[in-house]
């Protein structure tokens, strides 16, 4: 810690330090960030609100050059506010959510694909390939404005994003002719998506033990799969979501709880599962 820093509040970074942070990941390509400027956005934006500046590329991402708050993020901030979420039911056809504020009020929100197909979203390459992460998402965000707009940041979730077309709010649907063309940037693997989305759907769901499963998972299995890029952004991840939920946990204490999260403090070993049936979710849903 800085020596003029508040031991209450997190170091404040200088520009030049922010620059070089936002560099690092913009040259890793892994986050969707095309270029510095987008990042350090991000950047100055955590740090306004009281947090580490790399917590920019778990909280949010960068689609068709707008900010949006990651579905399992504002998740698991309307839980770590004292709120609550009970899935009913969460498959590639329905996802339906009850949501319940520290004030009593709850609400039900539910998201078909008969609705997404009347709002002529099912042709949409994301909605044929991840059915159920559109669908829970857009439970998540509804949910989560309708009762704590305050934890939504006034965002989007990538999820929507992605639906609303090219130049949505921006006052353009073409690029300026002087406009740099993006560069290329590569796709990443099947393996590192699913273990990312089981990162978040495991920090979104407050499972520490899981993610602490997936880590080790990580870290010993995965040598090769994917690429070292891959897996550095992986294991960052898995830190920042253990992070978040142990920080959540210590807030929201469950009665019984307390010896139960003490043992998860420790290394856990990775599961023998074969294959990556570790990264869905419990219930075996994929």
């Amino acid at each position: 810690m800085r020596q003029d820093q508040s031991p209450e509040l997190p170091a404040q970074y200088s520009l030049p330090e922010l620059e070089k942070m936002a560099h690092t990941i913009v040259k890793s390509g892994l986050f969707g960030m095309k270029d510095q400027s987008q990042a350090m956005a991000l950047m100055l934006l955590c740090q306004a609100s009281g947090m580490h500046p790399m917590k920019a590329v778990q909280r949010y991402d960068i689609i068709q050059g707008r900010p949006a708050l990651k579905s399992q993020t504002m998740l698991a901030d309307f839980k770590k506010a004292g709120n609550q979420v009970r899935w009913i039911r969460r498959d590639d056809r329905v996802c339906e959510a009850e949501f319940a504020d520290r004030q009593g009020n709850v609400i039900t929100i539910k998201w078909t694909m008969e609705m997404a197909q009347k709002a002529g979203l099912t042709d949409k390459q994301n909605w044929k390939m991840y059915p159920r992460q559109m669908l829970s998402a857009r439970v998540i965000s509804e949910g989560v404005k309708a009762l704590a707009p305050e934890v939504a940041e006034g965002l989007y979730v990538p999820e929507e994003v992605m639906d609303f077309g090219e130049g949505f709010g921006s006052g353009r649907t073409e690029k300026t002719i002087n406009e740099a063309p993006e560069a290329p940037q590569s796709e990443p693997s099947e393996t590192f998506i699913r273990a990312n989305n089981g990162i978040e759907e495991a920090m979104g769901e407050l499972d520490l033990e899981r993610l602490q499963r997936i880590r080790s998972y990580i870290e010993q299995k995965l040598e090769g799969i994917v690429t070292e890029n891959e897996k550095e952004s992986l294991l960052n991840a898995a830190d920042s979501a253990i992070q978040q939920v142990t920080q959540a946990l210590e807030n929201v204490q469950r009665p019984g709880d307390s010896e139960e999260q003490e043992e998860q403090s420790h290394a856990v070993e990775p599961s023998e599962e074969p294959g990556l049936g570790l990264f869905a979710p419990a219930g075996g849903a994929k």
